[in-house]
């Protein structure tokens, strides 16, 4: 791979002596491969060295030859790529494939809820620019219970790809939305700008990246991420935290950005401090700390966090964290009176929803869903803003006729009273066939109705029993195809 030659100069300015290691390795290493696991649907990989996580009746992943990602405790490294396509656990929700280096997320995350003191309560959280759902699926896992996440993507054909992925994790209170940052409406305690950036970040794996860099598009994503922070930033409540990610080196994106937040917008830049959290300096994990600028705007002091080619395993990331000042007084308004009217909740779906009492029922296009009372007034605030959504709280089904045909989205929720439906336990053939939407013969045994196919201990969807034969209900936009 060919490097620009701009980009060449600039890392030598930035690193120094340090610029041909780092050269080196954008050129020759290859990108590693990791996956982090659904804390709620997976238990931890097996390692003698490694202390017990809390996880119960879950299922384990097949990764004999995975190493733990150091900065997130759900995190692994895998020796090669396998084909996670054809893997039924991986569509089942039960881990996400991720780049290691953004998994440092998670420790941010750690350190902003002791900033807000807030380790103990659930939280309102925004994550803005969230496709394809790795970030999210992570905010999800590392807040606490009864916590709500706004996932938002301002990309059609990504917003959807977002809203599988969020669906397969399988957590109740998350609203995927398509919005600009500008019309997001109501107030966070944390929220994520991995803001669209140059992408230097992902030359090793993404040759277009490469093919699209120039010192123009660099100051146009720097001018673009500014304009995005100062729009959303009214949506951080006073002494809220925000977390401002890149995937790129240059400091325009980057240092000078969240220096640009700090004193424009009202901050504090707060270190990650990772020796008390993880018993390692970031200096030890190979995390180098601010690079120098010619700007003015800031010096070589800021505590971020970034990932390089040639001191850490994976790819390239900046991360900051910063608290937004508390000087003002946070308003307390009264609860708007809700403008989307509540319905009874179908008795199916009643009887297959874990503590259904807790949640509302709202109808959308046909389609029942249920809300938690938080997810439930930050849907009626969208709706009024004619925001749109592309998945809010867990979508239970539709009635048709008679029938009450249970939505894909419940078979895989942690919300489903799992003793309520019937289930198939199947082989991986017969669980590859089901994703790719093939005919499945019922076992003899099986209940007719409505029944959750199930691989490893993991929900995989809905079929229909029809005694010889069953009706594939798996979402044919979800389908494995071509393989």
């Amino acid at each position: 791979m060919m490097l620009p030659e701009d980009f060449v100069r600039q890392m030598q300015s930035l690193l120094g002596d340090d610029a041909d290691a780092f050269l080196q390795a954008a050129t020759q290493a290859d990108a590693s491969v990791s996956i982090r696991l659904n804390r709620r649907k997976a238990s931890p990989l097996p390692f003698s060295d490694a202390s017990p996580l809390p996880f119960s009746d879950t299922t384990p992943v097949p990764f004999s030859d995975a190493t733990p990602v150091p900065w997130c405790p759900y995190g692994y490294y895998l020796a090669e790529r396998p084909s996670f396509t054809l893997d039924p656990l991986f569509h089942a929700g039960a881990y996400y494939v991720q780049e290691a280096s953004s998994m440092f997320l998670w420790t941010a995350v750690q350190k902003a809820l002791r900033a807000m003191q807030a380790e103990n309560r659930p939280l309102k959280v925004l994550d803005l620019c969230a496709a394809p759902g790795g970030k999210s699926t992570l905010l999800i896992d590392a807040l606490l219970e009864g916590s709500v996440l706004v996932a938002n993507e301002i990309v059609h054909s990504r917003a959807n790809i977002l809203a599988e992925n969020l669906t397969k994790w399988g957590y109740p209170n998350v609203i995927v939305t398509e919005a600009k940052p500008e019309d997001i409406d109501g107030t966070y305690d944390l929220i994520l700008t991995d803001v669209p950036c140059s992408g230097e970040g992902m030359f090793r794996k993404d040759a277009q990246a490469v093919s699209h860099w120039n010192l123009g598009n660099v100051d146009m994503c720097a001018s673009r991420q500014r304009e995005i922070l100062e729009a959303i930033w009214p949506r951080l409540r006073p002494g809220g935290c925000l977390i401002y990610s890149t995937c790129t080196f240059n400091t325009a994106e980057n240092e000078e950005n969240v220096a640009w937040i700090a004193q424009q917008l009202g901050a504090e830049v707060l270190p990650v401090d990772t020796l008390s959290s993880l018993g390692k300096t970031q200096e030890e994990l190979g995390i180098v700390s601010s690079l120098s600028s010619p700007s003015a705007l800031h010096d070589k002091t800021l505590p971020v966090a970034r990932f390089m080619f040639h001191k850490t395993r994976g790819e390239g990331l900046f991360m900051a964290l910063l608290q937004k000042s508390s000087e003002d007084a946070v308003s307390h308004s009264r609860q708007a009176k809700l403008s989307v009217k509540p319905c009874k909740m179908p008795e199916t779906a009643v009887k297959m929803l874990c503590q259904a009492e807790n949640y509302a029922c709202v109808e959308v296009s046909g389609h029942y869903h249920a809300m938690s009372p938080d997810v439930l007034s930050i849907y009626d605030a969208f709706a009024k803003r004619k925001l749109r959504m592309h998945m809010a709280g867990i979508c239970l089904g539709e009635i048709k006729g008679k029938d009450f045909i249970p939505d894909a989205a419940l078979a895989l929720s942690l919300a489903l009273r799992q003793e309520a439906v019937a289930v198939a336990r199947i082989d991986k053939e017969t669980a590859l066939s089901y994703l790719r939407r093939e005919a499945i013969v019922p076992t003899a045994d099986l209940s007719r109705g409505y029944a959750i196919l199930q691989y490893e201990g993991q929900n995989l969807g809905w079929i229909k029993n029809l005694g010889n034969r069953a009706n594939n209900l798996y979402p044919n936009e979800w389908r494995i195809r071509n393989i």
